[in-house]
């Protein structure tokens, strides 16, 4: 098995990864603005 993790990501004790897990940068979010139309 190959692992490959991008920095500043933290896994705790006993936490399930499933397959295709996909990790987001909910602490620090790139835009602070919300658009207003999608």
């Amino acid at each position: 098995m190959a692992f490959k993790f991008g920095m500043s990501i933290t896994i705790g004790n006993n936490v399930f990864i499933g397959p295709n897990v996909t990790f987001t940068n909910d602490k620090f979010p790139k835009s602070k603005k919300p658009p207003k139309e999608f």
